[in-house]
């Protein structure tokens, strides 16, 4: 049981730095832009 808490933890976090480093990267493209 603690695996898959402990899995489910890893994969939120993995999903949250991934959206945290993609709004970094368009908010980046969008000042490229202007």
């Amino acid at each position: 049981m603690i695996k898959y808490v402990l899995g489910y933890f890893l994969v939120l976090g993995l999903i949250l730095l991934w959206n945290h480093a993609a709004s970094k990267l368009s908010k980046a493209e969008e000042k490229a832009y202007e």
